[in-house]
């Protein structure tokens, strides 16, 4: 032992007879890999005097050894205590077994924070719990992602991840972070008050309803999950950079990038959504290669169809993300045409096909539609609008804004009518999964638009409203103000119905994994635009299809306050919404008055007979499996033929009033002629 602690700097008998350590063999010797017998006195060893070679012997320098597992272990725990302690400063560190991350605390009702001592020894438990939670998300956690195959992979290695290949392992650790957030694991969250491990209800669609939202538990459930989730995103991205993930083009590093840009949706909200764009060059790469292999398989609908479908919907995530942060998009149309395949047909005529095509290739030729609908206008609104500027490009004029809030519009009805076919249909949670896939995205459009043209038309935020000179308010639809504020009004009313419409599907369908998504820019933005609009009079009459009453106001509102709490559950602490929320409340309270109101006035959601007909679906443990597609029999197609929103109807009426507006500005010597009307 003595001997390997002593390293030698150079040769000599000094040395040599200091250390009795056997020399080194020469250069001669070690080449043709034979015995050498180096001599004590200095002399050339008997081989190189045979061959006629001068004997000589390099030393090279040794390499430093790396760092021990033992101090590894000793700065991470000490790392971890630097953190934020909760509870008994006593109970505040876990102490890590060798095949467990134990939760020990002082008291069954008051549990502290768990702490990650050492990432070296993940224990197989929490891996195969974040398989199973992935397995429940829908479509999974990427489109081309195979759960299968990664299980089989890491139970080749023992489930210890960091046999893994580079790739997989980083992989692992984004896996771990996403599931880390929803996870009820004893290692996150503890147990309760009785001891036991608390319920996972939230991951099963068939048993989600409001009821769960709210409740006490889940912000001590955030509190405590909050430091673990953290080390292990942070993890997930020193692993990411270390490895160099974004420059070499597989299928891991594409779903680790997808992962990875979901997480910064949580931890960094006003991101420059770098993940998504390596995202794209991952999948464009791998595209340009060969065409995507399908990764599902299906009976009832081609394989092709349903990865194309993910795609889809995976680039209507990266839009989403990059309009509600106000950035361009990491994609083109090239990408999109590359990776998505050839341009779905229209919408208008998609809606047409319900008795030509066979229902499920229906279905899925309508969600690619509205899909690739929603992308475009996104794509339209961010570079003409909402993003940065383009240097020496003018500023885009009315009517380039009134077409693309025309197209917004639009699309709301399209959603609309959309919205009401998914409601009817008796089936799981594939369907409407859609739907709120790309209401959400729709939702963000619209308040992006609503604040651009509201700074557009020299207003703050969404709001259109302004006083005239005489100190009251004014319409800028009946007060004669100007088209670029007219136009901010009317996005200002489109957004209050979106969110109104959105909170309802979130109701009826409720994806944890959205919640981190839509908290940070999502709810306080939504809160914002109807306290603001809610100082106008009870809706907007002239507004037709958008009008929102005071009740629908406070369930809206009641709403979002339950969806903001239960958002605390995955750790985010974000509730300064709330105290407005309560405060508009208390205004609206004496204006809602009827049946089914609480005692304060306001609405028992939790109680609503919405959410307990709808809010239970049959459920299917994932996308890819049968019977979230109901039987033919089991279609009801009136949805599809409900034009509550009229298409026709809706066109005149947006642009009877632009176009009387323009004759009166022509009296007035304005020119309108470049617009058209």
């Amino acid at each position: 032992m003595e001997a390997f602690e002593k390293s030698p700097v150079e040769d000599s008998p000094a040395d040599d007879s200091a250390t009795k350590r056997k020399k080194r063999a020469c250069d001669y010797c070690k080449a043709k890999r034979v015995i050498c017998h180096p001599q004590t006195d200095g002399k050339p060893c008997p081989r190189c005097i045979e061959k006629g070679r001068d004997c000589t012997t390099t030393v090279l320098p040794r390499k430093t050894r790396g760092t021990g597992a033992k101090a590894l272990a000793k700065r991470a725990l000490q790392a971890a205590s630097n953190q934020e302690k909760y509870g008994n400063s006593k109970d505040s560190a876990s102490p890590l077994h060798s095949n467990t991350v134990a939760l020990r605390t002082e008291s069954r009702t008051d549990i502290s924070s768990p702490l990650i001592s050492s990432l070296q020894a993940i224990p197989a438990r929490l891996v195969q719990d974040a398989i199973r939670i992935f397995s429940l998300m829908l479509p999974s956690a990427c489109p081309i992602l195979s759960l299968e195959v990664y299980q089989s992979h890491i139970e080749t290695c023992g489930w210890d991840i960091h046999l893994l290949p580079p790739q997989e392992r980083v992989l692992s650790f984004c896996l771990l972070a996403t599931a880390s957030l929803v996870s009820v694991d004893p290692a996150y969250v503890g147990h309760d008050a009785a001891g036991h491990r608390f319920s996972d209800a939230h991951l099963r669609w068939e048993s989600v309803t409001t009821a769960s939202m709210g409740a006490p538990e889940t912000r001590e459930l955030g509190r405590r999950r909050k430091t673990m989730c953290a080390q292990l995103y942070g993890e997930a991205v020193r692993q990411a950079h270390q490895d160099g993930i974004t420059s070499l083009a597989s299928r891991e590093n594409a779903s680790s990038c997808f992962l990875l840009s979901f997480l910064d949706g949580v931890y960094k909200p006003t991101s420059d959504v770098p993940w998504a764009t390596a995202f794209v060059w991952q999948l464009r790469t791998l595209s340009e290669r060969a065409p995507l292999d399908p990764i599902i398989e299906r009976n009832e609908v081609s394989e092709r169809d349903i990865t194309v479908l993910q795609m889809r919907g995976s680039m209507l995530l990266m839009a989403y993300y990059s309009i509600k942060n106000g950035k361009s998009l990491p994609f083109s149309t090239f990408d999109e045409l590359l990776i998505c395949g050839p341009e779905p047909m229209s919408l208008e005529d998609a809606f047409e096909q319900r008795t030509r095509l066979p229902q499920d290739m229906y279905i899925f030729q309508l969600v690619k539609a509205i899909t690739a609908r929603c992308i475009r206008i996104i794509r339209d609104a961010v570079e003409t609008l909402v993003a940065v500027p383009l240097r020496h490009c003018p500023p885009a004029d009315d009517l380039a804004v009134l077409r693309l809030l025309s197209a917004a519009e639009h699309h709301h009805a399209h959603l609309t009518r959309f919205r009401h076919f998914a409601r009817d249909l008796v089936a799981g949670p594939g369907l409407r999964y859609c739907l709120h896939t790309n209401a959400l995205a729709h939702c963000a459009l619209v308040l992006a638009l609503g604040r651009a043209l509201g700074t557009r038309a020299g207003v703050s935020g969404v709001r259109a409203g302004g006083k005239d000179g005489g100190g009251g308010n004014t319409s800028y639809i009946s007060g004669g103000r100007s088209l670029a504020a007219q136009l901010a009004a009317r996005a200002r009313a489109l957004a209050v119905r979106a969110v109104v419409d959105m909170t309802k599907d979130m109701h009826i369908v409720i994806a944890p994994h959205w919640l981190g998504l839509n908290q940070p820019s999502g709810f306080e933005a939504w809160v914002g635009v109807l306290i603001e609009s809610g100082t106008e009079e009870d809706g907007y009459p002239e507004d037709g299809i958008y009008r929102v009453s005071a009740e629908e106001r406070v369930e809206t509102l009641v709403r979002l306050r339950d969806l903001i709490q239960f958002s605390s559950f995955i750790g985010l602490e974000r509730l300064d919404a709330i105290p407005a929320i309560d405060a508009e409340l208390a205004k609206l309270r004496s204006r809602v008055q009827g049946p089914g109101m609480s005692m304060d006035g306001l609405p028992s959601v939790c109680s609503s007979r919405e959410t307990a007909g709808t809010a239970s679906a049959p459920f299917e443990a994932s996308w890819d499996m049968p019977g979230w597609i109901p039987p033919q029999e089991s279609i009801y197609t009136e949805g599809l033929h409900d034009m509550t929103v009229n298409i026709s109807h809706w066109e005149q009426w947006l642009y009877t009033d632009v176009h009387a507006l323009a004759q009166r500005d022509t009296l007035m010597g304005t020119q309108m002629e470049g617009f058209g009307i």
